[in-house]
C-alpha cells in the first residue's frame, strides 16, 4: 500500500509541475532568439521524421524456498495502461509515446501485415471482423517477443488460424450514430473435427446513408474465410483470406470562419446538393483482398518453425474535384470568404449570402455541369495525330480519383526453441516485395463529353510551348473519357530482405534478452508516362536506391518477488528513408534529394511492475531520440500559381516522458482503473529545406527551418483516465470513464519558421509573434459509459448453450462539441504581406455525444 501511495503522489506531483510550466513563452522565446541571431548570409550558407493469463502467487508461495523461478509477469499479464488508452484516448488522436505509425508492428499467422513502402501496419483491413481477431498478443515498448524483432511502440501478433478459434456461431447487430448507423455480422467456427479439419467464416456489413457529419456516408463489406488441416501430430497447414470492399464519403478539415458561417464545428466542404441530394466529392474506395498460407512444424514440445506466405492485390482510390482553365470550385477557397473582401459592404453581402443559404457554402454541382455542357470546343491534333480534330462538350470540371494499385508478396519463417533449462532461442528471415502503382483516373466528366490530358500549370509558365504542357509525350493531346488514367502515372517497386536473432534467458531472479536484426531495403521509381517538362527524367526506371538497416536491443527484468518487478530495455537502430521522402516529386520525375541518409533511433525505457491479486500496476519512463529524418512536403502555392516541393533533411525529434496504468480490485465486483501519459515531444534540430517548383528542376530557394524546441503537434502530450467498473461474474458489466487531455499543440507550418518569413517583420512585434508562435489548443475532457449483459437463453442442459449478449456505449456523454481532434497551419504562406490570416489554420472536431448499441446471439 505504501508503494501505491508513493506512486500516486509521484504522478500527481508530475502533473502539477507540468501544468505550472510556462510552456508557450519558453518555446517561442527560444525560436525567436534563434532567428534573431541569423542574417541572410547565414541562411545562404546551406548545409545539407486477448487476454494473457495472469500468474500470481500468495504470500506462502512467495516466501517458500521451494520456488525455483519467479514468473516473468511482464509478459504474463494484460497491460493496464494500454487497455485504457486504446479505448479512451482516440478522440484526440493520441499516439503511444508520441510515436509515428511506422514504429509499431503487426503480424498475423506468422507474417507481417504492413505496407512495406512506409512500414505502416494495415489495421484497416480488419474492420468489422472482431470475432476472428480475439486471439492476439501485444507486447508494449521494447520488450522481446517470439515472433519478430519488434517495434519501439507496440508489437502485435494475431493468430486467426481456424484451429485457434473457439467453436461457435454468432449473429450480431449494432446501431450507432457515428461513422456508420448499422452493422450486421455473422461468424461460424467449426472447431476441429475428427479428421483434423477446421473451418471459419466471418462476414459483416457496416453502413449509413449519412454519418454524424453532413455529407458523409459509409458502406463497407468485410469478409474472412479460413481453412485448417492438422497433418499428423507435428504439422498444421492453414489458409486464410480476408478483405474489405468499402466506400466512404469523407469529412474535410475546415477554417474557423467557415464553421462560424455554418453555425457548427462540423462544417464539411466536400459536399453539395445535386438534384436535391447530397453528393460528396471526396470519396475513398477500397478493395484489397489478402491471403495468408501458414505452415507450422512442431519439432518437439518446446521447438517449432512457422513459415508463412502472403499475397495481396487491390486498389485504393480517393476522388476529388479537378479543373482546367476555370475558377476554383471549392466552396471554402480563401478568395470566396468574407474575410478576403476588402470592401466592408461587399464583405457583409458575402457573409449574409453564405450564412443564409447552405448552397452558397457547399459545392455547386449544378454550376459545374452547366459550365461543362456549355463548353463546345475543338482540339487540334487530338491523340497525337496530326490534323485530327476532336469536337464536343469539353469538360473544364471533372471528378478525378487518386488511385493506388498495390501488389505484394511476402515470405517469412520463424524458429523458436528452448535451449537447456534457462534459454530460449528465436530467429527469423523474410523476403518482402511490393509494387505500388500511383496514378490519377478520370471518374466523372460532370456533363461533358471529354477532357484533355494537359498540364495547365506548365501552360501558364510556357504558354507557347506545346511540348511542356503535355502530361504524356507518348500520347500528346490525349482525349479522355471516364475511367481513363491521366496526369501522373508511376510505380514504386520496393523489396526488403530481413534476418533477426534473439536470445532470452530466464533465471530465478532475473530475465535477460539480447536481439539483433539486419535488413536491406531497396526501391526504385518506374515512370509510366513521359512528362513534357521532364522528358529525359520521367519515363522508365530510375536507379535503384539501397539502404542497409541494422537494429540491436537488449533488456533485463529484475524479479524482486512474484509480484514486484523492475525492468529496463534499450534499442539502437537505423531506418531507411521511404521512397515518398527520397523522390522530390515522384509524380513528375525521378529526381531525388541530396545527401540520402538513414534515420537513427535511440530508445530506452525503464519501469516498475506490480502484479498482485488485488492490483496490477505498471509505471514506465521512456526516452527516444530520432535523428536524420527526411520529408517532402508538396502543396499549391498561390503566389507562384504552381505546386512546390519542400525537400527536408536533418530532421530530429525527441520524445520522453512517463506512463502509468493501474487496475485495482475494490470489492464485490467493483474495480478502479487509471491511466496517465505525460510526455514531451518536440523537434530538436534545424532541418534544411530545398525548394523546387514542379514546372522546373531548378532550385527556387534553400532554407534553414528553425524548428528546434517546437512541439510535435496534432496529439495530446498529456492524457489521463480514471475508470470505475462493475462486473457481476460473466453476466453484467458496467464502466464509467473520465478522460482529460492537455498540452495539445497545433501542427506547425515549417515555412513560417524560416528567416525569409520574418526578415521584413519588426522583431517582437505582433506580426513577428503571429508568424512564429505555435498555437496551444484548449484542454479537453470526456466522459464515456459502456456496459453489457449476457444471459443464457437455452434451457435444456443437453443442448449446447445459447447466449444472448446486449451491449452498448456512449462516448462524450456531456456532448462536448468543442473538442479539437486535429488542427494544422496551412502550408501556404503569404511572403508579401506576412499575413497569417490569409491562410488560417484548419480544424477537425471530435463528435459530440455518440453511441453504439448492439446485440448478438452465440450458439
Amino acid at each position: 500500500m505504501r508503494k501505491i501511495i508513493f506512486i500516486s503522489s509521484f504522478l500527481v506531483a508530475i502533473a502539477i509541475h507540468s501544468a505550472a510550466q510556462k510552456r508557450e513563452e519558453l518555446h517561442q522565446k527560444i525560436a525567436a532568439d534563434s532567428l534573431l541571431k541569423q542574417d541572410s548570409a547565414g541562411i545562404n550558407n546551406f548545409k545539407e521524421p486477448e487476454t494473457i493469463a495472469v500468474i500470481s502467487l500468495d504470500e506462502s508461495e512467495l516466501n517458500s524456498r521451494s520456488v525455483q523461478n519467479i514468473s516473468s509477469s511482464v509478459a504474463a499479464s494484460a497491460d493496464p495502461f494500454l487497455y485504457l488508452a486504446s479505448f479512451n484516448f482516440s478522440p484526440v488522436r493520441f499516439r503511444f509515446r508520441g510515436y509515428d505509425a511506422d514504429n509499431s508492428v503487426l503480424y498475423m499467422n506468422g507474417i507481417a501485415v504492413e505496407n512495406i513502402e512506409n512500414e505502416f501496419a494495415l489495421f484497416s483491413l480488419f474492420g468489422g471482423l472482431n470475432d476472428v481477431l480475439r486471439n492476439r498478443e501485444t507486447v508494449v515498448g521494447l520488450r522481446n517477443n517470439s515472433f519478430s524483432f519488434g517495434g519501439i511502440g507496440t508489437s502485435t501478433q494475431i493468430d486467426s488460424r481456424p484451429q485457434k478459434q473457439r467453436k461457435q456461431n454468432s449473429i450480431g447487430y449494432v446501431f450507432s450514430n457515428g461513422m456508420y448507423a448499422h452493422k450486421i455480422s455473422f461468424t461460424h467456427s467449426s472447431g476441429i473435427n475428427k479428421k483434423g479439419w477446421s473451418f471459419v467464416f466471418s462476414g459483416s456489413r457496416r453502413w449509413s446513408n449519412e454519418g454524424y457529419v453532413a455529407g458523409t456516408y459509409f458502406d463497407a463489406w468485410n469478409g474472412f474465410i479460413g481453412l485448417n488441416k492438422k497433418l499428423g501430430l507435428k504439422n498444421d497447414l492453414s489458409l486464410v483470406a480476408f478483405g474489405t470492399i468499402a466506400e466512404n464519403g469523407r469529412q474535410g478539415f475546415a477554417v474557423a470562419e467557415m464553421d462560424s458561417l455554418a453555425g457548427t464545428h462540423y462544417y464539411n466542404p466536400y459536399w453539395g446538393y445535386q438534384n436535391g441530394k447530397k453528393r460528396n466529392a471526396n470519396v475513398v474506395k477500397t478493395n484489397q483482398p489478402y491471403f495468408i498460407l501458414t505452415h507450422e512444424y512442431k519439432i518437439r514440445n518446446d521447438a517449432s518453425i512457422i513459415t508463412a506466405i502472403d499475397y495481396s492485390s487491390g486498389d485504393r482510390g480517393s476522388t476529388f474535384l479537378d479543373w482546367y482553365n476555370a475558377p476554383d470550385p471549392r466552396p471554402d477557397y480563401y478568395r470566396y470568404l468574407p474575410s478576403y473582401q476588402t470592401d466592408p459592404y461587399q464583405k457583409y453581402l458575402v457573409q449574409q449570402s453564405m450564412m443564409g443559404n447552405v448552397n452558397n457554402r457547399q459545392i455547386n454541382w449544378q454550376r459545374l455541369y452547366d459550365v461543362n455542357r456549355a463548353s463546345i470546343e475543338s482540339v487540334q491534333n487530338a491523340n497525337g495525330i496530326a490534323g485530327n480534330i476532336f469536337s464536343g462538350k469539353r469538360s473544364h470540371y471533372v471528378l478525378a480519383e487518386n488511385m493506388t494499385h498495390t501488389t505484394k508478396f511476402d515470405v517469412n519463417s520463424t524458429f523458436n526453441a528452448s535451449v537447456g533449462k534457462h534459454a530460449q532461442l528465436s530467429f527469423g528471415a523474410s523476403y518482402q516485395s511490393q509494387n505500388n502503382r500511383y496514378y490519377k483516373k478520370l471518374d466523372d466528366l460532370l456533363g461533358g463529353d471529354f477532357f484533355v490530358d494537359l498540364n495547365q500549370f506548365a501552360e501558364r509558365t510556357y504558354p507557347l510551348n506545346n511540348v511542356a504542357n503535355q502530361n504524356d509525350l507518348n500520347r500528346p493531346n490525349r482525349i479522355l473519357t471516364a475511367g481513363d488514367p491521366y496526369g501522373w502515372d508511376y510505380t514504386i517497386i520496393t523489396t526488403k530482405t530481413k534476418a533477426w536473432l534473439q536470445s532470452a534467458f530466464n533465471f530465478k531472479r532475473i530475465d535477460l534478452f539480447i536481439a539483433a536484426e539486419m535488413t536491406n531495403t531497396k526501391f526504385k521509381r518506374v515512370g509510366n508516362v513521359m512528362n513534357g517538362l521532364f522528358p529525359n527524367n520521367s519515363f522508365g526506371a530510375s536507379p535503384s536506391f539501397q539502404f542497409p538497416e541494422w537494429k540491436t536491443k537488449a533488456g533485463f527484468t529484475l524479479k524482486i518477488n512474484g509480484r514486484n518487478y523492475l525492468y529496463a530495455n534499450a534499442v539502437y537502430m537505423s531506418k531507411a528513408p521511404t521512397s515518398q521522402n527520397v523522390f522530390i516529386s515522384s509524380r513528375t520525375r525521378n529526381e531525388v534529394q541530396n545527401n540520402l541518409n538513414s534515420e537513427t533511433v535511440l530508445s530506452t525505457e525503464a519501469g516498475y511492475i506490480l502484479n498482485a491479486p488485488k492490483i496490477k500496476l505498471r509505471l514506465t519512463g521512456y526516452y527516444s531520440s530520432f535523428r536524420n529524418q527526411m520529408d517532402v512536403m508538396s502543396f499549391y502555392d498561390d503566389d507562384l500559381q504552381n505546386f512546390v516541393n519542400y525537400a527536408l533533411n536533418n530532421i530530429s525529434k525527441l520524445n520522453y516522458g512517463g506512463e502509468l496504468g493501474v487496475d485495482l480490485k475494490l470489492f464485490a465486483g467493483w474495480s478502479f482503473k487509471a491511466a496517465a501519459s505525460i510526455g514531451k515531444y518536440y523537434y530538436n534540430s534545424r532541418p534544411n529545406a530545398v525548394v523546387t517548383i514542379d514546372n522546373t528542376s531548378s532550385v527556387a530557394a534553400k532554407d534553414v527551418l528553425y524548428l528546434q524546441n517546437y512541439f510535435v503537434g496534432a496529439m495530446p502530450q498529456q492524457a489521463y483516465n480514471a475508470t470505475i467498473q462493475y462486473q457481476m461474474q460473466n453476466k453484467f458489466f458496467l464502466s464509467i470513464s473520465g478522460n482529460y487531455f492537455t498540452d495539445m499543440w497545433m501542427q506547425i507550418n515549417p515555412i513560417r519558421r524560416t528567416y525569409r518569413a520574418v526578415q521584413n517583420a519588426i522583431y517582437q512585434s505582433n506580426q513577428w509573434n503571429d508568424i512564429l508562435t505555435q498555437t496551444a489548443l484548449q484542454d479537453q475532457s470526456t466522459i464515456n459509459v459502456s456496459g453489457s449483459y449476457t444471459m443464457r437463453v437455452s434451457k435444456k442442459r443437453n443442448r449446447h448453450k445459447t447466449l444472448l449478449v446486449l451491449n452498448g456505449s456512449i462516448n462524450n456523454l456531456l456532448n462536448n462539441q468543442n473538442i479539437v481532434s486535429g488542427a494544422s497551419e496551412q502550408f501556404r504562406f503569404d511572403f508579401s504581406t506576412l499575413n497569417t490570416n490569409k491562410f488560417p489554420p484548419k480544424y477537425y472536431y471530435y463528435y459530440g455525444l455518440n453511441f453504439m448499441f448492439g446485440t448478438s446471439i452465440r450458439f
